[in-house]
């Protein structure tokens, strides 16, 4: 069945706004196989979820940016009256999920807390019903290191799909670790080492062609894979993960008949959507 291959992604459809406790209350009510959340660390260690560096208009202090006191975020509320989330609480609702085989799929945004994600997926049991997401290779290294048990997704630009030119532009940024506004681009060369003072409060992307092989050994290990924008799906991709035996996971669709089109293509294993209420 293809919805085996569906995730909620951000909760969104389930609620007026995304990451919000009405979304996810409702989300895992439901037969979804993945939830997917995203978290950014405050100023005073706290993880909270939300997806940009920066607050956006649908909360009560946009532009504000996310590496705050608490005594400040926990103030905000989104526009409808909800209150800006922490991790352990998303945690603390997941566990008590009505399906036990539903997972929650963290995508960490920041490096360099990478313990604390684990310690408090552990305080909630959740160790085998979570699976990390990043864009940062260095988190899903440091997370490699501390545990075998979570399943890994590399998030990441690829260009396989444009051959030669894409062989290419990956080459000439593989030393590279540059900075546009909020966005920082990551090159194959700097996969292993911290941004420094990029690390934290910024949206990262790693540009690749292949998979360097430290990756592909870290993923293969813990049962895991890549995901990649559905502008850059090829066969030659499909092919390629099924070589290096690599989940493959794309993002995103806005709807159910755009969903069962790209879940129902061979090699594809997980569809982000962007409303999944079709399953209600």
């Amino acid at each position: 069945m293809l919805i085996k291959k569906l995730l909620s992604h951000r909760l969104r459809g389930f609620a007026e706004y995304e990451h919000t406790l009405s979304g996810l209350k409702l989300a895992i009510k439901t037969d979804i196989p993945y939830i997917e959340i995203d978290t950014r660390v405050a100023k005073d260690k706290t993880i909270y979820v939300y997806h940009d560096p920066k607050l956006g208009k649908e909360t009560t202090s946009p532009n504000l940016v996310i590496n705050q006191e608490d005594a400040k975020l926990l103030k905000i509320l989104y526009k409808n009256g909800e209150k800006f989330l922490s991790f352990e609480e998303i945690l603390s609702i997941f566990y008590k999920r009505k399906n036990k085989e539903q997972k929650l799929c963290i995508d960490i945004k920041d490096y360099g807390y990478e313990k604390e994600h684990i310690e408090l997926v552990r305080k909630y049991d959740l160790e085998n019903s979570v699976i990390f997401i990043s864009w940062i290779p260095q988190v899903l290294i440091r997370i490699g290191e501390l545990t075998k048990k979570i399943p890994l997704i590399l998030s990441h630009w690829n260009l396989i799909k444009y051959g030669s030119f894409g062989k290419l532009l990956a080459f000439i940024l593989r030393n590279f670790v540059f900075r546009l506004s909020t966005f920082v681009i990551i090159g194959e060369k700097k996969i292993t080492k911290s941004s420094e003072k990029y690390d934290v409060g910024y949206k990262h992307s790693v540009i690749l062609y292949q998979i360097p092989k430290i990756l592909i050994s870290l993923l293969e290990k813990n049962d895991g894979g890549i995901c990649i924008h559905k502008s850059a799906l090829s066969n030659s991709l499909i092919d390629y993960c099924t070589k290096k035996n690599l989940k493959l996971w794309v993002f995103s669709v806005s709807n159910g008949v755009e969903f069962r089109k790209l879940a129902s293509i061979e090699g594809v294993d997980v569809v982000f959507c962007d409303d999944s209420t079709f399953v209600l």
